[in-house]
């Protein structure tokens, strides 16, 4: 039954060995989705729910928390009780976040799963989520900008030894509102390599960051 309901699969539902009241809950259940008072008015008018007055209630409680944050323009919050994962660690509240038709981010609450690393079998309420990085990128598509802008100035490490020191002196760099971007250096190249990138960029200046701190500077023709 789980599986036909995370797949909103109807015709399996209604194929199962089971009662056709039990058929009945299931096949209501997979339509329980819009907007979140509308879905617990219609859990607290149904006959499978009379015994369920404590999770109605928590659901309702969270809803009332979400809007207390003032982030409940337009329909931005959907109550679907036909979603469900097909793995069973969760033990509370599942969600997901959807941006131009992709799931950008998904989670959920898991009150026994940390036990199961615990020596001792101790576990903690935790929520845990991801983002889907692939899915974001192509949310934002639109929004990201398509050519990079040009920087002030290519930051470069001169040893790994260096590497802290440049990242304080490009972190400087960035509080000066006359610089318009930096760009870090991550790989140790050529210092004739590092010039050809930074005419390749349209980067004028190079500041070579030493292990001591020191800097020098170059401008770049």
């Amino acid at each position: 039954m789980r599986q036909c309901l995370a797949s909103l699969d109807r015709i399996a539902i209604t194929e199962m060995d089971l009662p056709a009241d039990v058929k009945g809950y299931a096949l209501e259940l997979v339509d329980l989705r819009g907007n979140p008072k509308d879905v617990l008015s219609r859990l607290a008018n149904s006959a499978w729910t009379s015994g369920l007055t404590g999770e109605i209630n928590y659901l309702k409680s969270l809803i009332d928390l979400w809007e207390s944050t003032g982030l409940t323009s337009g329909d931005r919050l959907i109550l679907d009780l036909s979603f469900m994962q097909t793995f069973d660690y969760y033990t509370g509240i599942i969600f997901e976040v959807a941006c131009n038709n992709y799931v950008v981010a998904q989670g959920g609450r898991y009150d026994r799963l940390l036990g199961l690393y615990h020596p001792q079998n101790v576990s903690y309420p935790s929520v845990g989520f991801c983002l889907n990085l692939e899915d974001l990128q192509q949310a934002l598509q639109s929004r990201l900008p398509q050519t990079l802008a040009i920087s002030s100035c290519l930051v470069v490490a001169k040893t790994p030894d260096a590497m802290q020191a440049a990242f304080a002196h490009a972190a400087l760099l960035r509080q000066d509102p006359d610089m318009e971007a930096i760009e870090l250096e991550l790989e140790f190249r050529a210092e004739e390599l590092v010039r050809d990138h930074a005419r390749s960029r349209g980067i004028s200046q190079i500041a070579w960051v030493s292990n001591d701190g020191a800097i020098v500077s170059e401008k770049i023709i």
